[in-house]
């Protein structure tokens, strides 16, 4: 039989048996706590909410699908790699040789540029010699880019719980208008898995049909929650939260957060990189982020929100207004081929912001769930 990285369940008996033996306190306490509680959801749960609402439940998706944007380059596949590596951080013995072939094989998918085993040489290199720690580091960002519509089902839907679907797109890397048209339908859940720009450029002369002008969308297949994601340590996102690329990056994404929202899809941030602000010291080699840059980070949380913020009357009437609350900005660091080694701050950090997203994936999916045929609206 052949395995993939979509088909490694999580056995949730056999995690919580072997999670009974564990601290209850600290990073992998708390990330432990977050994966049961994923791992044990079924979507729009709430029977006396659905009473109420009247929806026809039959029609509910099997998994929440997140969408994720954000400029080229900016940490997207690898925050999918993440969520998979928490979600799968405590699979059973007798699943571990399935979980490192599905490894194999959801890197493959990414295109991040390298293996498990080119990361795990790395990691060796690095401990052999510290004083070759720079040398290892100056060729490990990964050539690579998503470049078209990819599913990655990181969580199979079960009797015990819903499926988790993440949409990777590819990066924007000139955010004109073709980029923000094809943004727009893919919000839309009107392009299916591999549709690029390039692709709707061409067929735009022969089929309107593929522009996604007359699909009709699902619930099932198109998006329930969105998630931005931007490198902290660029001096282009700097300079976005600080109000200064108005013109472009920090206009394009204001416009997808507006398009998001006109949908009632609600909007994160993830902040990447974070272990390369304080590159060659100590905490860096670790893998973890001091105090004073961490103090820095969360003020960039904070300006980061008001800049992605447009409220005033005008853009309120016109229908361009957007919001993204500081507590929907969260700040994570990835596992890459320089940050391999599991880690339980990680796996907590990625777990955190997964969960708010499927909280918010599932409010959009009670909310759009269609009414029964039958039912007459008077």
């Amino acid at each position: 039989m052949e395995t993939s990285e979509s088909n490694v369940k999580l056995d949730v008996e056999k995690l919580i048996e072997s999670t009974e033996g564990v601290q209850k306190w600290g990073a992998n306490a708390f990330a432990l706590s977050i994966l049961q509680r994923i791992a044990t959801r079924q979507i729009f749960q709430d029977h006396g909410t659905r009473a109420k609402l009247g929806r026809d439940w039959s029609k509910l998706p099997s998994s929440w699908n997140i969408i994720i944007f954000g400029p080229a380059g900016a940490g997207k596949s690898s925050l999918v790699y993440t969520w998979w590596r928490a979600l799968h951080s405590h699979v059973p013995e007798d699943q571990l040789t399935a979980r490192n072939f599905a490894q194999s094989a959801l890197l493959k998918k990414l295109e991040v540029g390298w293996s498990a085993a080119d990361a795990e040489q790395a990691v060796l290199q690095t401990d052999e010699a510290d004083s070759g720690a720079k040398k290892t580091k100056q060729n490990l960002r990964a050539k690579h880019g998503t470049k078209s519509l990819l599913t990655f089902p990181i969580q199979q839907p079960s009797f015990a719980a819903g499926g988790i679907t993440i949409q990777d797109t590819k990066g924007q890397a000139f955010f004109d208008e073709k980029e923000q048209r094809h943004t727009d339908l893919l919000l839309q859940g009107k392009l299916t898995e591999g549709s690029s720009i390039e692709q709707e450029n061409y067929r735009y002369w022969f089929t309107l049909g593929n522009m996604g002008l007359f699909v009709k969308t699902s619930l099932e297949t198109s998006p329930h929650v969105v998630v931005l994601v931007f490198d902290a340590s660029l001096r282009s996102v700097k300079k976005m939260a600080e109000g200064k690329e108005g013109g472009s990056q920090l206009e394009c994404y204001r416009k997808v957060i507006s398009q998001a929202q006109k949908q009632g899809l609600e909007v994160f941030v993830a902040l990447t990189h974070l272990d390369q602000l304080e590159e060659g010291s100590p905490r860096a080699k670790q893998g973890r982020i001091g105090e004073a840059a961490l103090e820095k980070v969360l003020d960039f949380r904070k300006k980061l929100s008001l800049a992605l913020t447009i409220s005033d009357k005008e853009s309120v009437k016109s229908g361009t207004s957007c919001h993204v609350p500081e507590e929907n900005v969260f700040v994570i660091e990835n596992y890459r081929k320089d940050n391999f080694v599991q880690n339980a701050s990680i796996d907590l950090a990625a777990l955190e912001l997964l969960e708010s997203l499927v909280d918010a994936a599932d409010c959009y999916v009670g909310e759009n769930c269609p009414m029964p045929k039958h039912c007459l609206i008077s």
